[in-house]
Formats: structure tokens, C-alpha cells, sequence
């Protein structure tokens, strides 16, 4: 019975929309929340409700380092433009800038939601953080401050960083100037 089923998988043909030998990242102890590519793809950061951060190369499947330290499910991931930030949002408020090189926090944000997205500008000076009941806000990392709140559940940056556009639970799209 054995041999049969293995030479019925043996001819199973691959499936066309994955090419080749698919790379598996392994890590995890718990389901994976959210998934970020750095800006020269080189990198992918996992975060999972086991609370942890990992960061994978993308060409090998290798964990290249572990980020510890969420009190609750990573629920948001972003890189900042250069690829030198990592910012986790979680699900007990907290918005935590991670140095890649060196995975050490550099600043944390209490947000008055459970996060759901973050996204930098392009210079890397502002974090747009929407929250999973719609509660969005704009922070200048310099300060922490809140600079500007919003509607939405998620938010990014235009190019130019002179935008957010804000998706609502409600299936609509605004366009706020920053």
C-alpha cells in the first residue's frame, strides 16, 4: 500500500504558479499574524502570536535574528525606506522601532487602539499607525507625539509624504493631507 501511495505522490506534477522548489521559513510556535518584505527584499520579517519578530533571508530561508518582547500578538509590521527600521505593532497598544542591525528598540508608542497597520513616510520621520476599530494616528518619531489622528484601520504614506490614505471598516478610502 506504501509503495502506491508513494509512486501516486511521485507523479503528482507541480503545481505552475510555484515554480521550482518553494523556500519554508521555520520558526514560529504559533500562527504567523503579519509578513513585511524589507525595500531590497532581501529580508522578511514574520510576526506571530507566539509574541515574536523573526527575521528570515529571503534567498536561503536562514533566521537571521529573533525580536522578542511583544506583550501580545504582532499584529503590524513595516520597514522604514531605507530598510534601517522595523516597526511592530502588537495587540496590547504598542507600537515598538526596532534597529534592524542590531534589534534593539529604539522607541516605543502607546496607541490608543490594537494595531492593525504602520507605515513610514519616505523620510523615515513619521509613523502612520491605524487601529483596529478605525482609531489612526500620525506620530512624529523624533518626539513620539501625536501630530495628526485619523480614520482607519490601516494608513500609508503617499511618495511624497504630504498624504496617508486611510482604508475604513466601512469599504471606503480617504485621502488626508498630513
Amino acid at each position: 500500500m506504501s509503495v502506491i501511495l508513494f509512486a501516486m505522490l511521485a507523479a503528482l506534477t507541480p503545481d505552475p504558479l510555484v515554480p521550482g522548489k518553494p523556500i519554508v521559513f521555520r520558526g514560529h510556535t504559533d500562527a504567523i499574524v503579519h509578513v513585511a518584505f524589507s525595500p531590497d527584499g532581501k529580508t522578511l520579517a514574520s510576526g506571530s502570536r507566539d509574541k515574536t519578530v523573526k527575521l528570515w533571508k529571503v534567498a536561503t530561508g536562514e533566521l537571521a535574528s529573533t525580536i522578542p518582547g511583544a506583550v501580545a500578538t504582532v499584529s503590524a509590521l513595516g520597514f522604514s525606506a531605507d530598510g534601517k527600521q522595523l516597526a511592530i505593532g502588537d495587540a496590547a497598544l504598542q507600537v515598538r522601532l526596532v534597529d534592524v542591525a542590531t534589534g534593539k528598540v529604539t522607541r516605543s508608542l502607546t496607541h490608543p487602539d490594537v494595531v492593525s497597520s504602520v507605515s513610514f513616510n519616505a523620510a523615515g520621520t513619521q509613523l502612520a499607525v491605524g487601529g483596529q476599530s478605525g482609531n489612526g494616528v500620525i506620530y512624529d518619531l523624533a518626539t513620539g507625539k501625536q501630530l495628526h489622528e485619523f480614520s482607519g484601520r490601516s494608513g500609508v504614506f503617499t511618495a511624497d509624504g504630504k498624504q496617508v490614505l486611510a482604508g475604513s471598516r466601512k469599504g471606503t478610502l480617504a485621502l488626508i493631507d498630513v
